[in-house]
């Protein structure tokens, strides 16, 4: 197992030799305490943050620890692979995009609790699109220049396939809601064919997402988006039809989605 080039392989060999650099890393991670670390986030992320979110004082308890090479984001603080932020070619760009996350979870519309809902899929996969779409926006074009330099290989090469034609899933993903919108007896099998229509956490499909309404419409109308995920959809909808005179989510499709939004929101 440790042979091969996926993701577990990598865990493992992450694992061992976290082990066996286990002394640089106490070096460097009490470096860390040291670094004006929190200042060099903020800067970096708040490009990509509303004012009104740039002028509060959220402060995240940030944990480095040894799990996996990854990093996550709740509504309390972060927690960060210490091997996997010591190895990346940007890793300050790695703790601003989940301090991005950490303040949209607490900022944005919320919603109510959907594990069990037979549309519990689609929510999250609306969510994902908007949350790492938007957190893309800081590190993503680094990451991927950088040839993924600290991550496995296959997700750098697995996030620029998705890229390079990410419009198949999405249009797909029009088809199913439009389904779902006329038989709701589907929901719940459509729901997880959405879901798996968006791999890497719906990472690149978001980035391509958030790229568009940039382009059509520049940042502040991206930016407006942080506060609803439904409002990413529609916006990056149309800022497709604006570059190229036609939508990728139709009108049924955006009608059942206002639906979703109006049913769940608190």
């Amino acid at each position: 197992m440790m042979k091969n080039n996926d993701f577990n392989s990598y865990i493992f060999r992450q694992i061992i030799s976290t082990y066996e650099d286990k002394v640089k890393l106490q070096a460097f991670q009490k470096n860390l305490v040291q670094s004006n670390l929190m200042t060099k986030i903020k800067k970096r992320a708040q490009s990509f943050l509303p004012v009104d979110l740039n002028t509060r004082t959220y402060e995240p308890f940030i944990y480095f620890g040894v799990f996996q090479p990854d990093a996550n984001a709740s509504d309390k603080g972060i927690a960060v692979d210490l091997k996997l932020y010591f190895e990346l070619a940007d890793p300050v760009g790695l703790i601003a995009h989940e301090y991005h996350h950490f303040l949209t979870i607490n900022y944005r519309k919320k919603f109510k609790d959907i594990k069990d809902d037979s549309t519990g899929l689609i929510m999250k996969s609306l969510l994902q699109l908007q949350l790492e779409g938007i957190a893309d926006m800081i590190d993503k074009e680094r990451f991927l220049n950088s040839d993924g330099r600290g991550f496995p290989s296959v997700i750098s090469k697995n996030f620029k396939n998705v890229l390079a034609n990410p419009l198949p899933a999405l249009h797909k993903i029009d088809s199913l809601l439009v389904i779902v919108s006329k038989e709701p007896i589907s929901t719940k099998k459509n729901s997880e064919l959405i879901f798996n229509l968006l791999p890497l956490g719906a990472h690149p499909h978001g980035f391509y997402m958030a790229k568009t309404i940039m382009k059509a419409f520049g940042k502040g109308k991206l930016l407006s988006t942080v506060r609803n995920p439904f409002d990413f959809i529609r916006v990056y909808n149309n800022a497709y039809i604006k570059l190229n005179g036609t939508a990728i989510f139709s009108d049924h499709a955006i009608a059942y989605l206002s639906l979703l939004e109006t049913t769940h929101a608190l």
